[in-house]
Formats: C-alpha cells, structure tokens, sequence
C-alpha cells in the first residue's frame, strides 16, 4: 500500500493509516520529490506532473512489486490519477480521499466558487512571494490550513501540538518551501497542459469525499463518478478537507470495507 500525500504536507500525515493497515499491508508513505526529506532538483519544469508519476512507477519497482495498493489526497490524487491511466496494470486498487478526477478539477475551475477556493493556485505563479506569504507571522497561513474553524480539521483531538511540530519541523528547513510549490507552478505554465484520455479510470476506485472541503465544491465528488469504470462513494458530514487526519476511524474503516471487496 503507497500513500501519496498532498500539499502542504508530507509522509506523516498518513501516521493513522500506517499504523492501522500495517497489521495486513506492507504500509509505506512516501516524501514526495521536493518534500520533506526527499530530493529537490532546482526549477519548476522539474515538477511536471509525468515526472512526478515517473517517480511513483520508479518506486513501485524499487520496492520489489509489480502493483500496489494506492492511497492519495490533494496532489498526490492528481498523481494517482495520472498513475491510472498511464500505469493501470501498476495500480491493485485505488483509494482517492477529496482528490476529484483531474478532469473534473479542471472544469470546475471555471466555476466561479470554485476559483475562489483555488485563489492559491493563482498566487503560487508568483516568484519569491508565496515562500514570503507562507512565512509571514510565523508560519501562520499553514498553521490556519489545519487549525482555523474554515479550513482546520474538525476533530481537533485528531492534530495535536505535537503534530503540528512535525509540520513546523518540516517546512521551516531551508529550502522546503519552494519545490512544493514548484507543483502548481510546473501544472499552470505548460503551454499544451498534458492531455487527459477519454478512456474511463481502470482500477476499482474507492473516493472519500468530506462535504465540509473548503477547497473544493462537493459536485467535484458526483461528477467523478461516471469517469470510472467501477467506484464507490463514501461521503463524510463532519470532516474538512483533511479527511484521512480529521476521522481516521470512519475512513480506515472504509478503506477496510473496500480492500475486502472481491
């Protein structure tokens, strides 16, 4: 099982996957290219999204498997996708968590509520400004992402001072800050954005989608529906976009429910 994390995080943010599905599973989270402790080649063109995915299928052979389980949130969806599509003979199962099909993301940015929420993804063009932005206060921007009352997780018992140290930790080293970003900025500034195929997603997909996602509008979750061969849709009520952190037990419990599916 890999888990694909998104940003702004890093590989802790599965710690309540990892020590639940490691009673039955080989469990690995990895640093994503450019985060964390992982490499961080210089350039955005270094983040395109199929050099991304080239690291994921690099990865899967390098731990001795010919297919794995994958679990993702927030950019590491949009990898997953794209690993689906390229690689589906790569991917056991499927397991999205508020990461609408790419398709459907891109759409939706057309959607006045929706380029509201995605304001971010507009400002992380700028040079030098996001790493300043992110910076200011204290880190208070990321802070606020996991802990405000609109975009926070809901269960604050679930992030605890202790976890956020983790994060603080991580993006405070020098040279964190900008290869992350350097995902949005590889994504928006191709001149011929990497076609998506017609073709319906192949893997048995299981998407988790909390209704209470400040970034993301909730018809994101139907619309990816009918671009997969065979899905299923669980919606959670009391959760942010942080779902895998915010109700680990309903969705551990879920993933549970989907693995045992023949």
């Amino acid at each position: 099982m890999l888990c694909l994390h998104g940003f702004p995080e890093f590989w802790y943010t599965w710690r309540y996957q990892l020590r639940y599905f490691n009673k039955s599973y080989r469990v690995i989270a990895v640093d994503m290219r450019g985060y964390g402790d992982s490499s961080k080649p210089k350039g955005y063109q270094n983040y395109k999204l199929d050099i991304v995915v080239d690291d994921i299928i690099a990865t899967i052979g390098a731990l001795g498997h010919k297919s794995a389980i994958i679990m993702a949130h927030d950019w590491g969806g949009v990898v997953a996708w794209r690993l689906a599509v390229r690689r589906p003979d790569l991917v056991g199962k499927l397991i999205q968590i508020n990461s609408p099909h790419s398709k459907v993301y891109n759409e939706l940015l057309k959607n006045p509520v929706q380029r509201k929420r995605s304001w971010y993804l507009f400002m992380f063009q700028c040079p030098f400004l996001p790493e300043i932005y992110i910076k200011a206060g204290d880190y208070k921007w990321p802070k606020n992402v996991f802990r405000s009352s609109e975009t926070g997780i809901k269960n604050k018992e679930n992030f605890t001072e202790e976890d956020m140290k983790a994060w603080m930790y991580t993006y405070s080293r020098p040279g964190s800050l900008t290869p992350p970003i350097n995902y949005y900025r590889a994504a928006m500034r191709q001149f011929r954005p990497t076609p998506f195929p017609n073709e319906l997603i192949q893997p048995k997909t299981l998407l988790i989608w909390s209704e209470e996602d400040a970034f993301l509008v909730n018809e994101a979750a139907d619309l990816t529906v009918p671009l997969c061969q065979e899905i299923v849709l669980k919606k959670l009520k009391n959760a942010s976009h942080w779902a895998h952190q915010d109700c680990p037990e309903l969705v551990n419990q879920y993933i549970e429910e989907f693995l045992k599916q023949s």
